[in-house]
């Protein structure tokens, strides 16, 4: 008898610790409205559990890290909140609608970039140093003569604080940055069923042989395709 009362409380211990987590480590972009997250494709997620120390709920925008905890309907969900990051939301520029000066053409490096919920997002990493005033990051849409490419350029204002800069010398900090700009809503037509070709130029660091930064710059791109 008293074999079987043991076995029955086992079971119920693992029967109490048993952890119900639909999906850990999910990542995704979202906008914040009223406290709950609406992802780019469409889900609507409610903070069940907030591990983070981020005053997330006065931002418009993130990308997130959480476990998906239970299902409420067909596409909302509670999550436990294990993880946010502040995404900057701006608008696409026309050239010459910001003077140049204020744009700068400051080093900056695109280290990811996807389109998603009707936006370009850009995973950015810049040099600065702490004490400096903010960075700036502008989207400018080029001129094109063919029509059937988006071009852009990605321009960066340091305000001097960028590597090769008087008085910025090694050993130099890095910062990563989510900027997220809506798509253009006067794209050209598709030149193939896959979506309208889309290049983003920026300027960023030459490197030496192992990999170390060096203070002159050249041009980079990104390509991809905005989904029609």
């Amino acid at each position: 008898m008293r074999k079987w009362l043991l076995l029955c409380g086992l079971v119920l211990a693992i029967s109490c610790g048993r952890d119900d987590t639909l999906l850990r480590g999910e990542r995704t972009m979202a906008d914040i409205r009223d406290g709950v997250l609406t992802t780019d494709n469409g889900l609507t997620y409610h903070i069940a559990e907030d591990e983070t120390s981020t005053e997330w709920k006065s931002w418009n925008r993130t990308f997130i890290t959480c476990d998906i905890l239970r299902q409420r309907s067909d596409k909302a969900f509670d999550i436990r909140l294990t993880e946010a990051h502040s995404v900057l939301r701006k608008e696409v520029v026309a050239e010459g609608a910001i003077p140049d000066e204020t744009l700068g053409d400051d080093p900056i490096q695109i280290t990811s970039g996807w389109v998603s919920g009707g936006y370009i997002n850009l995973l950015l990493r810049v040099v600065f140093r702490p004490e400096d005033e903010p960075h700036l990051i502008n989207l400018v849409r080029l001129p094109d003569a063919s029509g059937t490419t988006v071009r852009l350029r990605l321009r960066h204002n340091s305000h001097g604080d960028y590597y090769g800069a008087p008085g910025v010398e090694p050993p130099l900090s890095f910062g990563i940055a989510y900027v997220s700009f809506p798509v253009p809503s006067d794209l050209p037509e598709a030149d193939g069923a896959d979506g309208t070709q889309v290049e983003i130029r920026y300027r960023w660091h030459l490197t030496d042989g192992n990999g170390n930064l060096l203070p002159e710059t050249e041009e980079k791109s990104l390509t991809g395709r905005i989904p029609r």
